[in-house]
C-alpha cells in the first residue's frame, strides 16, 4: 500500500506542477500568444494540454522509481520540474520569450543530466524522461523562432490580422491583438515589445 501511494504522490505531485503552470498560462493565451508571429510548425493550441499531461505523468512515474535511489537523484529532479514552471511564468506571464528561450536552454540541461545520472540505477525510470526531452528540444526550437519572428516592427501575423481584422481603432491598431496607437512614435505598437516614448 505504501508503494502505491509513492506513485500516487509522486504523479500528483507533478500533475499539480503543470495545474499551477497552466494558470499563469491559459489568461495569455487568447490575445498574447494568438497575436504573436509563429513558425509554421507551431501545433495547435489544443495539443499541449494533452502531451504535457502525459508528460507529468511520465515524470511522476519516474520519481517515484528513484525515490529511495541516491538523494542527488531527486535533488536534479525537483530543479528540472521548478525550471518547468519557471518557464511558463517567464514566457506566459512575464511574456518575455527571449528570456524564457534561455531559461529553456538551462531546462533541458537538467533533463539530459537527470536522464545521465538516472540511467545506471533505473533505466526504466530515465527512459521515461526521453519523450519529455524531445518535446522540450521542440518547445525550445519553438521558443526561438517566436522570438525571432516577433522582433521590434516585425509585422502582425496574418492569422490574427484576419481573426481580429474589425477589431481597430480611429487610427487602425488592432486592440485584441495588443496594439495601441502611439502619438509620440505616429504608429501603433505592443507595449511589450516597444516603449511609446
Amino acid at each position: 500500500m505504501k508503494k502505491y501511494l509513492q506513485l500516487i504522490s509522486s504523479v500528483v505531485l507533478c500533475l499539480f506542477v503543470g495545474f499551477a503552470g497552466s494558470l499563469v498560462t491559459a489568461p495569455s493565451i487568447p490575445v498574447w500568444y494568438a497575436a504573436l508571429n509563429k513558425p509554421f510548425f507551431s501545433p495547435p493550441n489544443w495539443l499541449f494540454g494533452p502531451v504535457w499531461t502525459l508528460l507529468y505523468i511520465f515524470m511522476g512515474i519516474s520519481l517515484y522509481l528513484i525515490w529511495s535511489r541516491p538523494k542527488k537523484l531527486k535533488i536534479i529532479f525537483f530543479i528540472q520540474l521548478f525550471l518547468n514552471f519557471l518557464w511558463s511564468f517567464i514566457f506566459f506571464g512575464l511574456r518575455q520569450p527571449l528570456l524564457a528561450f534561455l531559461e529553456i536552454l538551462i531546462l533541458w540541461y537538467f533533463i539530459f543530466f537527470y536522464i545521465r545520472q538516472t540511467l545506471p540505477i533505473s533505466r526504466l525510470a530515465a527512459s521515461l524522461f526521453y519523450p519529455y526531452l524531445a518535446w522540450v528540444s521542440f518547445a525550445s526550437l519553438l521558443n526561438l523562432s517566436v522570438v525571432l519572428l516577433n522582433r521590434p516592427n516585425s509585422p502582425p501575423a496574418n492569422v490574427q490580422e484576419e481573426i481580429v481584422g474589425n477589431d481597430r481603432d480611429e487610427h487602425g491598431c488592432i486592440g485584441s491583438a495588443g496594439y495601441t496607437w502611439c502619438a509620440a512614435k505616429s504608429k501603433c505598437l505592443r507595449s511589450w515589445e516597444e516603449a511609446c516614448e
